[in-house]
């Protein structure tokens, strides 16, 4: 199981997505108003999209005990670029608001990164805004400079499939 959009549904049970190795992206709606223990746990290279602009109250406070990455909010990118490297790769980088004009980036899909994103990334005019890293399950590497002048840069999150950081 790579993905779930979970469109419609009102309630996640407990243990619903528990000890999910391959799952990557859960796409939450704002019409879940409960979500129980544990829900998603035990899934090392889920990364959750929830409409929610923050976690509702209803939710169990334990809903998430792993601790993976959560994007609150509309879920809409203020800028997406294509990073693939070739035809045959099907990378993209996605930017999103965090509040505070603090920022996200979220870096999903299949295959290698553009290596000529080392002289010029698309969000360099965003590099001292970002302050979260998420790297995909699916992708294969990270290149040189991905993160350079990211000086708030909290936590980065890296999947099993990533097999080089470049240097």
């Amino acid at each position: 199981m790579a993905s779930v959009n979970c469109n419609n549904l009102v309630s996640i049970g407990t243990r619903a997505f528990e000890n999910c190795p391959n799952l990557s992206i859960i796409e939450l709606p704002n019409t879940v108003t409960s979500i129980g223990a544990n829900a998603i746990n035990d899934c090392p290279y889920v990364v959750v999209f929830s409409k929610h602009s923050s976690q509702p109250s209803s939710w169990n406070v334990n809903w998430n005990p792993d601790n993976r990455p959560v994007i609150w909010g509309e879920g809409n990118p203020i800028e997406t670029w294509d990073v693939s490297n070739s035809e045959n790769d099907n990378v993209i980088a996605e930017l999103y608001p965090n509040g505070n004009d603090r920022y996200t980036l979220v870096i999903r899909g299949k295959g290698q990164m553009n290596t000529e994103l080392i002289i010029s990334k698309p969000w360099y005019s965003y590099t001292h805004k970002i302050i979260t890293g998420i790297i995909c399950e699916g992708v294969t590497n990270v290149n040189y400079g991905c993160f350079f002048d990211c000086e708030n840069l909290t936590s980065i999150f890296l999947p099993q499939s990533l097999m080089l950081i470049d240097d």
